[in-house]
């Protein structure tokens, strides 16, 4: 089980190049940043190039982790990009920019191009630990790297035990001090890279979210479809819960609770397909006959409770994405939403999050006043490659002032699919 403590740290620069639909794209982060476009246009490769790096800087870069992190994984020779008239890469390139100037890397290759399960190696971690493996060994004497070694896999030595060892068994003794330092060199860099380890792709699913089906996420306290819902909002404290009620988007919900222990269902309030031990209330009910399980209740309330938790929450991500964030939501409701995350982003500080959409009432939702809120169209261009143009001002088209939303729909800002 994974916990995520927030980080402060901001990330203000990405750059992707050779992932998927992504040639090479560089783009200036805020704290909520909002993606739209076309279908196909490149949204969700942005989100999992990101999740690729994660997995890479977590010393996890397999197909599972990359899986549970929310990415579509497919094979190597498809995921790095091979568009026509371009030389085929090897490597894709990812690198973040921290708000103190910090520049994080990955170079990812896989040796198995065809082999959708195959491994992928981050080349700028292994570059790396070969610069620590050889300063170490460079400025160790042989008694201090087998003293290292034996505290490292538990022998306990006497000194003149060392010394003897160093003499006669060094190089297998160096063999086991350098698999530990592999691991001591992995726990240093995780443990600088911040809430890039922590980072996941949201993509909600109702059945998860109602508890019938389980998902395909192991990764707590929320699952990327929508998993644990019931069980984050049993342990927050009251100020959480009353600023996650403070936010009454569905106007007949009075509030909700969690039954501890499922008693409900054996009352005839659920079939006992959900696992979810979340029940709502609804104010225009009987006072005595007014509750619904997550089973049965609207599935605008359980996304929007949702992601409110995932904000309001210290354990959840500070560092996050959300593909298709207007899934099954009325377009006031997206624009409720997004309003409160930009809000909350604030209000719990550490939080950044990375968005992409298709409702156009989504992007009435954010403040470009702000420098904080951010809107990207993203398109492909005429050779089909992934191009990202920041929105940040709304255009005043004929004198007159428009909402995002309607310049998004009429096509002033771009990102429409093609009139066919």
């Amino acid at each position: 089980m994974i916990i995520f403590a927030n980080k402060s740290v901001m990330f203000r620069s990405l750059q992707i190049q050779n992932f998927k639909s992504i040639v090479d794209i560089t783009i200036p982060l805020g704290r909520v940043n909002v993606f739209i476009g076309a279908n196909g246009s490149g949204k969700s490769n942005i989100l999992e190039a990101v999740a690729m790096m994660s997995a890479a800087k977590e010393n996890q870069l397999n197909p599972q982790t990359i899986v549970n992190k929310g990415v579509r994984v497919a094979k190597p020779n498809l995921t790095v990009n091979s568009f026509i008239g371009l030389k085929p890469r090897s490597a894709i390139h990812i690198s973040v920019t921290d708000d103190s100037n910090k520049k994080i890397v990955s170079e990812l290759t896989c040796e198995e191009p065809d082999n959708i399960f195959a491994k992928w190696v981050d080349e700028a971690e292994v570059k790396e630990f070969n610069r620590y493996k050889e300063f170490y060994k460079k400025f160790a004497s042989p008694e201090n790297i087998i003293r290292a070694g034996s505290a490292l896999v538990g022998e306990k030595l006497s000194e003149k035990e060392i010394k003897k060892v160093a003499e006669k068994d060094k190089e297998s003794k160096e063999h086991e001090i350098i698999s530990a330092m592999e691991l001591i060199f992995a726990q240093q860099r995780i443990s600088g890279y911040g809430a890039l380890t922590g980072y996941l792709i949201y993509n909600l699913q109702t059945n998860v979210l109602r508890g019938i089906n389980s998902g395909e996420s192991y990764v707590r306290p929320l699952g990327v479809s929508g998993e644990g819902l019931d069980i984050l909002l049993s342990s927050f404290k009251r100020s959480d819960l009353e600023l996650v009620q403070h936010y009454k988007f569905i106007d007949w919900l009075k509030g909700f609770f969690i039954d501890t222990y499922d008693s409900l269902k054996f009352q005839g309030y659920k079939l006992g397909r959900s696992k979810s031990q979340l029940f709502l209330r609804d104010k225009y009910m009987s006072k005595n006959n007014d509750v619904l399980s997550a089973e049965n209740t609207n599935e605008g309330a359980l996304h929007a409770m949702f992601y409110l938790a995932l904000m309001v929450s210290e354990i959840t991500p500070s560092f996050f994405a959300i593909d298709n964030i207007d899934n099954t939501l009325n377009p006031r409701l997206c624009e409720n939403i997004i309003h409160a995350i930009s809000q909350l982003s604030l209000r719990k500080k550490g939080k950044q999050v990375l968005i992409a959409t298709q409702n156009p009432a989504t992007l009435d939702g954010l403040d470009l006043k702000d420098d904080e809120q951010r809107l990207f169209v993203v398109k492909r261009n005429l050779k089909g490659h992934t191009i990202v143009e920041r929105v940040e001002t709304k255009p005043t088209i004929s004198g007159k002032k428009y909402r995002l939303s309607e310049l998004f729909i009429e096509d002033y800002i771009g990102g429409l699919n093609p009139i066919m």
